[in-house]
């Protein structure tokens, strides 16, 4: 039989903090940590569009590399902000 929805977080809270949550209590922190979870793969990709407009660009092949660096890194940032 498969557990009910938040029960492993019930237990761990129960177990380790000596806490008894209400499911809507349970709800918040999974959704906090969701959107911990979404600015930190934001950051990431912020850091790569950064990354990829500093790169040293010499030739075509390194500008095609770094045009193909920059539409992966926006391509992510559109999926997360159309994910939600």
């Amino acid at each position: 039989m498969e557990k009910p929805y938040l029960q492993d977080l019930f237990e761990h809270m129960s177990n380790e903090h000596g806490l008894i949550l209400l499911q809507s209590e349970m709800q918040q922190i999974v959704d906090i940590c969701l959107d911990q979870s979404e600015y930190n793969y934001l950051r990431d990709v912020l850091k790569e569009i950064i990354k990829a407009s500093k790169m040293k660009v010499t030739n075509g092949n390194e500008y095609d590399a770094q045009v193909y660096e920059l539409g992966k890194a926006i391509l992510k940032a559109e999926q997360l902000l159309t994910d939600k």
